[in-house]
């Protein structure tokens, strides 16, 4: 028979178990596509309240959290300022329950940033970054397996953030298999995505974790040039290995993607149309068409977007006859436009990149992958507003501008 002792470090284990999984579940498309949908909705109250109920029951720095969270300055004009634009939505866009969904991915943003900043200030940097890369490492695998084995789309959207949050975690680590197993995560996920742009991450990513693994691999002793041979050596395998891989690999990787039309239209065919439209002064593709016309609507019609409009999907934005039908979810610009207004638009937008850049050159550690980071945020910042309305990506988007800007997670490495 257990002693009370005995008892309650298993009662511990398994709420830890339960928190985590539930937060998890919440935080990947397993829960916001499956197991979190009640009549074709998703509801993460489901997993919100039984977890928050878990955490504040048993653990005394989540009643500090939350506490904070209801009773701190800042929090609380968050909440007063989210509230007056999801009431601004309700009224433009005539849909409470639209302007609910927004408001909430737009606070579950604050609430990533707002636990980093949290977590380094009652226990450690080093503690924080290993939460977080628990939460990024298990979000990633329920991921994988909703978009491999359960999704019956072509198209597998996973959480841009939560990838850059991963590559970010590898260029901490000195550990070279852990940057392997991290670079052979990356690819699977960018190849069976269907997205291009997932491609050209990838490839971006594998050069910002290489690059200085290369340099650290070489040293100056005296004026003379000195190699860690087996470092090196390694290093040199791996740069050609992974390429070669791929290169050996594209009949089987091209076999899967023509086998079914519309993720070749998506992938290969997509691709030559770009090929043939930079190179060959072809047309550009439907979507690129609808983002160029997206922009150019912005720039024409800019004086209806001066003010802030609130939490609303733009549905019909372009008339009845027109083919955009959410602007907001296909570019944070034009979502930044609608729920803040041009105005203030450009004051976030502004500070936001002062910070990164200001981190960038300040950082002492990963300095290029968090340059690499930055550009793919510039990249999404243009053509993804779903990672503001979705709550997972809202989220980890929150999360990684956090590390990428506190200033106690610019000098410590894992």
């Amino acid at each position: 028979m257990l002693s009370y002792k005995d008892w309650y470090k298993q009662k511990d284990k398994l709420f830890k178990f339960l928190m985590l999984f539930t937060c998890v579940l919440m935080l990947s498309p397993l829960g916001s596509n499956k197991f979190l949908v009640i009549s074709g909705k998703y509801v993460p109250e489901i997993a919100i309240l039984f977890g928050a109920l878990l955490a504040v029951s048993n653990y005394k720095l989540s009643r500090i959290f939350v506490f904070n969270l209801f009773s701190t300055v800042k929090p609380l004009m968050l909440m007063a300022m989210t509230l007056t634009l999801f009431y601004l939505g309700s009224l433009n866009g005539y849909d409470v329950l639209d302007s609910y969904s927004l408001a909430r991915s737009f606070i579950f943003v604050f609430v990533g940033i707002y636990l980093v900043n949290f977590l380094m200030k009652y226990t450690s940097t080093t503690n924080t970054k290993y939460f977080i890369l628990t939460l990024v490492i298990l979000s990633l695998i329920f991921s994988i397996i909703y978009f491999v084995f359960i999704s019956t789309s072509v198209k597998s959207a996973y959480s841009v953030p939560l990838i850059l949050l991963l590559a970010y975690f590898a260029s901490l680590s000195s550990n070279l298999k852990n940057v392997v197993i991290s670079i052979s995560i990356i690819f699977f996920i960018a190849i069976t995505s269907s997205f291009r742009l997932y491609w050209l991450y990838s490839a971006a990513i594998f050069f910002g974790l290489m690059l200085p693994l290369f340099k650290n691999s070489l040293t100056i002793s005296s004026g003379v040039f000195m190699v860690k041979k087996q470092s090196f050596f390694l290093l040199l395998v791996l740069v050609i290995g992974f390429p070669l891989i791929l290169f050996l690999s594209w009949e089987l990787i091209y076999e899967w993607l023509a086998a079914d039309e519309s993720r070749y239209h998506q992938t290969i065919y997509k691709t030559q149309q770009l090929y043939g439209s930079i190179f060959l002064g072809e047309s550009t593709g439907s979507s690129a068409t609808t983002r160029t016309g997206q922009f150019l609507y912005l720039v024409n019609n800019w004086d209806n977007y001066v003010f802030p409009s609130g939490f609303y999907d733009s549905k019909g934005f372009y008339g009845s006859g027109g083919d955009l039908s959410s602007p907001i979810r296909d570019s944070i610009y034009f979502y930044l436009s609608v729920v803040f207004g041009l105005y203030i638009s450009f004051f976030i937008i502004l500070y936001v990149l002062y910070k990164f850049l200001v981190a960038i050159y300040k950082s002492t550690q990963a300095r290029l992958m968090r340059l690499i980071i930055f550009i793919i945020l510039l990249i999404l910042f243009c053509i993804s507003g779903s990672t503001l309305t979705v709550i997972s990506q809202a989220f980890f988007l929150g999360v990684l501008y956090s590390l990428q800007t506190n200033k106690h997670s610019q000098q410590e490495a894992l």
